[in-house]
Parts: C-alpha cells; sequence; structure tokens
C-alpha cells in the first residue's frame, strides 16, 4: 500500500508503478486519519513527509507512524537534518528526531546516506526504527 493527500501524486504514483508492472495498492488517505485497513503492517517507507508537516504536528505524526505499524514493525525513512526559519521544507536535527521517535521505536539505524541528492547533501539521515511492542 501507498498513501499520499494528493490525488495528483497518487494518479503518478499508480502510473508510474503500471508502467514498471509494480502491484501497487495507492489511495489518497490522511496519514493522520488512516482507514484501519491501512494499519498494522510491517514496514511505513517515510520520505519527505515529516519535513512537510507543521512542526507543531510532529508528536501527531509519530503517534500516527506508531499507530500504523504493528509491534515490532518498521519505519525506514529519509528525514531532512538542517536549521529552517520556515518552510516547508521544515529541517529537524538527529536529536530532535531522537527525542520525538524514543517514545515508541527503538533506533536501529542513523546515518548519513551515501547517496543523497547533491542539493541535500549532508542534510539527509536515513533511519531505521522498530516499533516496540
Amino acid at each position: 500500500h501507498a498513501i499520499d493527500v494528493s490525488p495528483s501524486a497518487v494518479e503518478e504514483a499508480r502510473c508510474l508503478a503500471a508502467a514498471d508492472g509494480v502491484r501497487l495498492d495507492v489511495r489518497t488517505a490522511d496519514l493522520f486519519a488512516l482507514p484501519a485497513e491501512l494499519r498494522d503492517v510491517d514496514l511505513v517507507v517515510e520520505h519527505t513527509c515529516f519535513c512537510a508537516i507543521d512542526p507543531l504536528r510532529r508528536d501527531d505524526y509519530v503517534d500516527a507512524v506508531a499507530d500504523a505499524l504493528r509491534p515490532g514493525g518498521v519505519l525506514l525513512g529519509l528525514f531532512f537534518v538542517f536549521v529552517a526559519e520556515e518552510g516547508p521544507p521544515f529541517g529537524a536535527s538527529e536529536a530532535e528526531l531522537r527525542y520525538r521517535f524514543a517514545r515508541p521505536c527503538d533506533f536501529e539505524l542513523m546515518e548519513r546516506p551515501d547517496a543523497s541528492h547533491p542539493a541535500r547533501a549532508d542534510k539527509d539521515r536515513l533511519l531505521l526504527l522498530r516499533r516496540r511492542p
């Protein structure tokens, strides 16, 4: 399953998956109001959602991801680590990421990827987190 709040992004993902012969259920959905059938999953892949939401909703984001994952499930994400006065994207620090996710998850990995886009060199962090039972 894949979700996005943007109908045009959902349509583009469907087209790309079909062109590559990939079976993918892509839906327009709000992470903060996931339907029951999209919860209790083994894996959540995050890419530019956390940095796009209002920083005041970051704890809501952590709760929504933890709620979507089954106990022992994994969050794999690419997060922006930088300071920004305004956004989106809204940056975060490594310390903030550790603080926010420490409640529901165990950190298995936080590292700078070797092959970030040149515009984001040194600003990306790859996180692998496991939801506690």
